[in-house]
Order: C-alpha cells, then structure tokens, then sequence
C-alpha cells in the first residue's frame, strides 16, 4: 500500500465525476433550450429517476457485496464491465433529438437518464466499497479518503471550467453538437481515468462475500 494506490483511488473519482458534473450541471440546459422538453416535465424525469435510484440502490449494493472475488479483486471488475455502459448512457443524453415528437423526447429522456443513474451506481457503490480492500488501516484509508476529494474537486474544476467555453457561443446560447462533442471528450477522459485505477489499485484486504441468510 503506497502512493500508487492512492494515486490510483484519486483518479477514479475524477474520471467518475467528469461525467456526473457534466449531466448534473448541464443537461437541463441542453434538455430544454436544445431538445425543448419543457421545464416542468424535466422535473419530473429527474424526480422520477431520483426515487427510482432510491430503491434500486441497495439491491445493487447487494449484488455488489454478493459478487465473488477474482484475481483482479472483488470490486475493481465493476469499473470495467460498467465503463463503456457508462459512457455509452452519457454520450446518448445528449443526442438532438429536437426533431422527434415531443412524447418520444420525452420517454427517450426517462429511459435514458433512468439507465444512466443505474449504471452510474454500479460503478460509483463498488468504488466506494472499494477503499476497505486496499488497506485494512484507517490511516490509510484516511488517506484514500482525502484522495478521493481531492479526485472529486478536480472533475468539478475541470469540467465547470472548460464546458462553458465549448458548449456556448459568444453569444452565450448553448450549440447542439457541442454537448455530444464535450460528452465524447469527457467519456474519453473518464475510460482512462478508470483504467488508471484498475492499474495502479491492488485490492489486498479479503472481504467475505455476502449470502443470502
């Protein structure tokens, strides 16, 4: 256990919170002033999938806690095996799809953000269970602990900084394929953020799977 891991534990909430920050932060914006959903039923969707995540969250600790461990280690697979769904989900949120009737937007919207949300917790619950199979003391998952913030206010520097000069015009009006083209280039950043963790990660505590009582 050593800077590597730390290192390692740090780059995979900057990777994560790239994308998160982006869709948190901005796709209101391209929801309504691109795809013209009204603001109205966008605070439905984000409710709706919000209370979904809600009960979906602990069946997906669950199978999360009931996976078996491999060579690589019992938390670090689901970082890969969700990676491309991740991007995939992110990139497909901000397709234009202005020219669709304004129900097919609408459930294209749901289902969307619906998955992303799933998808996202199948890498962000592993991740953080992940801290307790580095180390097995609490100086050092202390110390993996700061380094996840320090990951985490990275992707918010990063993305609130650089987003603003891509997806507007110096009018300040947001540009359609702008959003998919920062999604693309922040995915890009998030796979190699996360394959850094892969890496430099080494899961070294044996954590006992969970049965069914």
């Amino acid at each position: 256990f050593g800077i590597k891991d730390k290192l390692g534990y740090m780059f995979g909430d900057l990777g994560f919170n790239s994308l998160q920050v982006l869709v948190n932060t901005y796709l209101m914006i391209f929801f309504v002033n691109i795809i013209g959903i009204s603001p109205v039923h966008f605070s439905l969707i984000i409710a709706i999938c919000k209370a979904s995540d809600a009960i979906n969250d602990p069946f997906i600790g669950r199978a999360v806690d009931n996976r078996a461990g491999s060579k690589f280690g019992k938390y670090k697979p689901f970082l890969i095996k969700y990676l491309l769904p991740y991007i995939a989900t992110t990139i497909l949120l901000f397709v234009n799809l202005s020219g669709m009737p304004y129900a097919f937007r609408i459930a294209y919207a749901l289902i969307t953000y619906f998955i992303w949300g799933i998808v996202g917790t199948f890498i962000n619950v592993p991740y953080g269970a992940m801290l307790n199979s580095i180390t097995s003391d609490m100086k050092g998952r202390t110390d993996l602990s700061n380094f996840r913030s320090i990951g985490s206010v990275m992707a918010n520097v990063i993305v609130t900084s650089v987003a603003p000069l891509i997806l507007f015009d110096q009018m300040d009006n947001p540009v359609a394929n702008r959003f998919v083209l920062l999604g693309i280039i922040l995915s890009i950043f998030t796979a190699v953020c996360l394959l850094l963790t892969h890496v430099l990660v080494s899961e070294r505590v044996i954590i006992p799977d969970k049965t069914d009582e």
